[in-house]
């Protein structure tokens, strides 16, 4: 295996910092999933229709972020012009000078919002662009190790085989991803310095994060249990009861929705460990094709 593979794979790791981005709550989360899947497509047979589609999400959002940034620079020019109008009109209408002040007042506070809405803006925004050029250059750097390999497995190549899987599921649905740029760092680290530390620390969090979801599992299923349960106690007792029994009807509908609501949650939780175990294979997988490489750049 060349020296140059592991030089690619390292230059690799560091354009991956730029491919998540931590927005505010309002804003959908930003995956990684699906950029790691576009790059491996690309990589195996150089399909280049998932990089595509993510390279327009991205720019559709940095569109967006430059809209916002526009509206909160134009609303303070707004709010400024109205407030030197109502600072002109306060001597000259005495009589309703509270209501004028209060208008200041209200305009200030809307001002002062709507510039920390253009910090925040900004700063996203240029997020974005580091995350396109990123993308671009992550996708033209495994186009190149196509070109250089020949149809031969490399470093790289062999690496994004294991990405989409070893970075883990985005986050959500009860699923909590290992930050992106503890395993950058952990990877970086290795393929640099053959520092095994901080990948060991990634790898016993995959396993503590695997063993919460088998604990959380357990406790689901017990809560589930114990509603089957008392449904069933309830469902004997309307059974046995006469006259007015609309308590028990209700009580019995209620304990199905909460039934239901955890057995959802334990599909949930049931995805989360085999993801898990996927996600430690591949991680372990990664170190062990970056040790090959270094084995061989020694010889």
């Amino acid at each position: 295996m060349p020296v140059a593979s592991l030089t690619h794979l390292t230059e690799f790791l560091f354009l991956l910092n730029a491919f998540v981005i931590q927005g505010p709550g309002f804003m959908e989360p930003d995956t990684l999933q699906d950029k790691a899947k576009a790059l491996l497509l690309f990589a195996q047979n150089g399909d280049a229709t998932a990089y595509k589609e993510v390279l327009a999400d991205i720019r559709m959002k940095k569109k967006r972020d430059e809209r916002l940034l526009e509206h909160h620079r134009k609303r303070q020019k707004q709010l400024e012009a109205s407030i030197r109008n109502d600072q002109t009109r306060l001597p000259k209408n005495p009589t309703v000078a509270d209501s004028i002040l209060r208008g200041i007042e209200t305009s200030k506070g809307l001002l002062k919002n709507h510039k920390l809405g253009e910090i925040g803006s900004q700063k996203f925004l240029d997020a974005r662009v580091k995350q396109e050029e990123a993308f671009i250059k992550a996708c033209q750097l495994i186009e190149k190790e196509r070109q250089r390999a020949g149809g031969k497995p490399t470093l790289l190549l062999q690496f994004l085989a294991q990405f989409a899987t070893f970075v883990g599921p985005d986050s959500g649905r009860g699923f909590v991803s290992i930050p992106l740029r503890d395993k950058v760092k952990a990877l970086v680290l290795f393929a640099n310095d053959g520092d095994t530390r901080e990948h060991k620390k990634v790898l016993a969090a995959i396993h503590q994060k695997k063993k919460e979801a088998e604990v959380l599992l357990r406790k689901v299923q017990g809560f589930v249990k114990e509603l089957e349960d008392k449904l069933r106690a309830d469902q004997l007792l309307l059974a046995k009861t006469e006259g007015d029994t609309s308590g028990i009807e209700k009580r019995i509908a209620a304990t199905k929705r909460g039934i239901r609501n955890w057995q959802g949650c334990v599909a949930e939780t049931c995805e989360q460990i085999p993801a898990r175990v996927r996600e430690e294979k591949a991680w372990v997988e990664a170190r062990r094709l970056i040790e090959k490489a270094r084995a061989t750049q020694k010889k």
